[in-house]
């Protein structure tokens, strides 16, 4: 590289540094291209080819001659930093940095490095691509990239189409699957609804599927394949959308639907119409020469424009009352902006919409459903030690007493030093309503972190708030390399439904678990049964409401999860001529799957162990719990368990209870059931005490 090219290079660096610096500092982006660079600078160092300084890094010439340098964006010298740089611009970074590409003009191209081409690689993942096989990596493919981020970056984000790639297929489908000359708009959108797997409503204004069928047209041709935007050129919007402006958009769209509107589609709509306004939209015009409804009217809230000027502004009525929700995949973009790619927990009610939109997009090695809180601290440690990044665990804050040990004693500062982000979803927060076995353990959560000497902050409901505090929390990791953790709220995450598909039975004739609580009931009519958290103890207090039947032979666990087997058989112990009931659930079993061993160890003959197991986290979102791919049974057997056996349609598990009821304990019994329960199941009415007190009147009597 000549000496000239050398200072356009660097010139051209340091102007995109200063670009970065006069970005709103809640731009998601910017942190993402500065973490980058921070790396690529650590990197350098370790190789001893440049300063330990990001100006240093910037300024440094190459040390080595372009042809013994290695290939790629990690390669050494000046022209392997420039692609390093590149290779962290993708696509949506592209788009959210579109007002700085000028300044990638006046870097020259290195034909003989590979380039990393963002989406330009045909597939879902980033790869190196070498010169000649596809197309090269110029300022016209760069545009046209931008291009359709700044058309369609809103409805990427109300979609959750997590590249340009989705979207385009997701569109030539469409397009291969319907005639466009007597298809209407709304047909257009319904279909595109289901192929992105989004509600009807959520779906962006009319405009933008007129925008998309006319991109469309393009797109037919192609038998499917993703569309070629080299020959496209770079549209007036383009050049005025901000990284900011896509921000405050996705807030906006939000925040209409938080304050009443159809999913945000009249947001959207106001988002797109500000957009746009001003330019054609050839679409509309031949849809509307068709006699297709296509009109969308001006937003509500633009001030008048001046002549001659667009006026990119959005004005939404902002009262102090308007309700704002964080969305989960804004949410999981800023953590991955920060490095983190790891995620394990225990999924909690209050996180499961976060925990629903992991488990659709990250693949299953980088995220694992642990069995409980203290295993997914353990977890997480590991990966730290194996790649020196942070990992994410989830939980409920009930889950806090499992991750005592190994916060004290494995991540502590003062022990191994890990860093790990913990994100506790906050239940009986003071002042707010919940259930009893929640309020004691909301009210000491902060003072609790706060003795395990873990800093925490709440998670704000908005996107700045949380992207301030995710700043906060991994510069303290960064610097103390300790643990830090996130409390969040009740209804802090917008709602997002679990999509992928879960490893459940495909047995014939299975029972909901209602369904299989009353067949126990009728076959243990006056034993002391001890169910498990979750829907088992709720919809067992509702059957005894429905029947007629008092309570007192029914200690509901509601609490405490993991733990109703050894409770059942603390109470068979001391009634050692009384059959003792255990009904468990899957997740709760394998929390504290130790307690077979005790169980088979005691060996009393009175102790009956029923499992209910629909393979997911049924309370808390439907995740599952990994129970579709155990054999209980055989577990049972070896710790010590006389008999033990599986069943899954309503005539074989009345058979196995009437076994059950007659045979020598330890006893145990699987019952495959359907996930699922009633959306008006309700909570009992009676309170713990009264609960307590009846089931201690039943056994002092037997």
């Amino acid at each position: 590289m000549d000496a000239e090219a050398g200072e356009k290079r660097s010139a051209a660096l340091q102007q995109l540094l200063l670009d970065l610096e006069c970005l709103p500092a809640e731009e998601v982006w910017r942190v993402r291209i500065f973490a980058g660079l921070r790396r690529v600078v650590a990197e350098r160092r370790q190789l001893g080819v440049y300063g330990s300084g990001l100006s240093e890094l910037l300024g440094a010439e190459s040390q080595h001659d372009s042809s013994s340098s290695s290939a790629g964006p990690s390669g050494a010298g000046g022209e392997g930093l420039a692609m390093a740089v590149l290779s962290l611009l993708d696509a949506p970074a592209l788009a959210a940095l579109g007002r700085t590409r000028r300044h990638w003009r006046s870097l020259p191209h290195w034909p003989e490095h590979w380039f990393l081409l963002g989406r330009q690689d045909f597939g879902k993942q980033r790869r190196l691509v070498p010169p000649g096989k596809f197309e090269r990596f110029d300022q016209t493919m760069l545009d046209a990239e931008v291009d359709w981020h700044a058309r369609y970056g809103n409805f990427m984000w109300a979609a959750r189409c997590p590249s340009v790639e989705d979207l385009r297929m997701a569109v030539v489908r469409v397009v291969h699957s319907l005639d466009l000359e007597t298809s209407g708009l709304e047909e257009v959108r319904r279909r595109l609804a289901i192929e992105l797997q989004i509600g009807h409503e959520s779906l962006l204004s009319l405009e933008c599927v007129e925008q998309l069928l006319e991109d469309a047209s393009s797109m037919r041709s192609m038998g499917g394949r993703p569309l070629n935007l080299v020959d496209r050129s770079i549209s007036p919007l383009a050049e005025s959308l901000g990284p900011a402006w896509l921000l405050r958009q996705l807030d906006a769209s939000v925040g209409f639907a938080a304050a009443g509107g159809s999913s945000g589609s009249r947001a959207m709509r106001v988002v797109v119409s500000s957009a746009r306004r001003g330019s054609t939209v050839a679409g509309s015009k031949t849809l509307a020469a068709r006699g297709k409804s296509s009109a969308v009217s001006e937003p509500d809230y633009a001030l008048p424009k001046e002549e001659g000027k667009t006026d990119m502004r959005i004005y939404r009525p902002m009262t102090e009352t308007v309700r704002t929700f964080l969305n989960p995949a804004h949410f999981f973009l800023l953590l991955k902006a920060h490095g983190t790619s790891f995620y394990t927990g225990v999924p909690d009610s209050l996180l499961k919409d976060m925990c629903a939109y992991i488990t659709d997009n990250m693949p299953k090695e980088s995220h694992v459903i642990a069995a409980n809180e203290g295993t997914a601290m353990a977890i997480a440690a590991g990966h730290h030690l194996a790649t020196g990044k942070v990992a994410c665990v989830y939980l409920q804050n009930s889950g806090l007493g499992n991750t005592v040990n190994p916060l004290l004693s494995l991540c502590s500062s003062k022990v191994y030093s890990i860093p790990v982000l913990l994100i506790v979803g906050w239940r009986g927060e003071p002042g707010k309503k919940d259930e009893p076995q929640h309020l004691v353990q909301g009210a000491l959560t902060p003072s609790l972190l706060k003795e395990m000497g873990v800093p925490y902050e709440i998670l704000p409901d908005y996107a700045e708030g949380a992207f301030e505090v995710l700043n906060k929390a991994y510069a303290y990791m960064e610097k103390e390399k300790a643990p830090f953790a996130l409390l969040v709220k009740k209804q802090t995450f917008e709602k997002y439904r679990l999509q992928s598909e879960q490893a459940l039975f495909t047995e014939a004739g299975l029972l909901h678990r209602e369904e299989i609580l009353e067949k126990i009931a009728e076959a243990f009519p006056s034993e002391p049964l001890v169910t498990t958290t979750g829907f088992t103890s709720r919809e067992m207090f509702e059957l005894r409401v429905q029947k007629g039947q008092p309570h007192d032979q029914d200690f509901l666990t509601v609490g405490s999860m993991g733990h109703c087997s050894s409770i059942a058989l603390g109470v068979a112990l001391a009634k050692p001529h009384q059959n003792v009931l255990c009904i468990d659930g899957d997740g709760a079993a394998l929390m504290h799957m130790g307690a077979f061993a005790t169980t088979g160890q005691c060996g009393l003959t009175n102790f009956k162990h029923v499992l209910i197991n629909n393979a997911v986290h049924d309370s808390v979102g439907g995740q599952p719990t990994g129970a579709a791919f155990i054999d209980f049974p055989s577990i049972a057997l070896a710790c010590g368990y006389r008999h033990a056996k599986r069943v899954s349609t309503g005539a074989e598990l009345e058979s196995a209870l009437k076994e059950l009821k007659e045979g020598e304990g330890p006893y145990f019994l699987e019952v495959r059931a359907l996930p699922g329960a009633r959306a008006d199941l309700g909570r009992p009415t009676t309170s713990c005490y009264q609960n307590k007190d009846a089931f201690m009147d039943l056994l002092r009597k037997i």
